[in-house]
């Protein structure tokens, strides 16, 4: 299942509120996440995705998907 920007977001921030988390340590928890499904990605990535600092590349929005659908 494909979700993109604001979507993401939600959940996102809704596993920060569920686990009463600071922005840091989300980030830092789904880098994890993200590392443990046997992906590649840096907690600064997930940093400038949740912030649309930077456009990401397309295997970074695939890693965050199958994160998002890993939790489902």
């Amino acid at each position: 299942m494909s979700r993109r920007g604001s979507d993401q977001q939600k959940v996102f921030d809704q596993e920060r509120n569920a686990r009463n988390l600071t922005f840091d340590e989300m980030c830092n928890r789904i880098e994890v996440c993200i590392q443990d499904l046997g992906d590649k990605i840096k907690t600064a990535t997930i940093k400038n995705f949740y912030n649309n600092s930077t456009s990401c590349k397309s295997f970074t929005l695939n890693d965050i998907d199958r994160w998002l659908d890993n939790m489902e």
